[in-house]
């Protein structure tokens, strides 16, 4: 079965919760994830003023930056500490503020979508995983090549995408 692991701030009494962002829950499945769990945290532990090229490309406040600076950690539920179960019953679970700095960003957007994270109409989907493994397939297959995809007919959501320019 294995051990899972949940990213938890203990100084604001918070975590992040991997299946959130269509991740497994266990260390090297999100751990070797780009556009979930890893860049929520690179998001929420983001100390800057001022973007750059390759910056993050949404708004900034809210969640952005809140975690900078604090003592985070990611633990196990076989840890001997508790802080696995702690954190569920004490902490505040803050992955939907994370996806929401996440969606801003249109390049992150399609990951998401294609992860089952959003729903086709950008809403978020409390439970990717509940998302059939070839319908995520088939997502991913219309990212990495989009022309293939429209000349099978294949829609892309606009909520996602934007409008298709003619």
């Amino acid at each position: 079965m294995g051990q899972y692991f949940i990213v938890v701030n203990y100084d604001r009494k918070e975590y992040i919760h991997p299946h959130k962002f269509g991740d497994g829950l266990k260390l090297m499945e999100f751990g070797n994830s780009a556009g979930g769990t890893m860049l929520a945290l690179a998001l929420l532990l983001r100390q800057s003023n001022e973007g750059g090229g390759g910056d993050y490309r949404g708004e900034h406040g809210g969640a952005l930056g809140l975690w900078a600076g604090d003592a985070i950690v990611i633990v196990g539920d076989y840890d001997s500490s508790g802080l696995y179960d702690k954190a569920f019953e004490q902490y505040r679970d803050v992955s939907e503020a994370a996806l929401e700095l996440m969606v801003q960003d249109s390049y992150v957007r399609h990951d998401l979508w294609a992860r089952g994270v959003l729903n086709d109409d950008g809403s978020i989907n409390p439970e990717p995983w509940s998302l059939d493994y070839s319908v995520r397939q088939r997502r991913w297959e219309m990212i990495e090549n989009p022309q293939k995809a429209r000349k099978e007919g294949l829609e892309f959501p606009e909520a996602i995408f934007g409008r298709r320019q003619s």
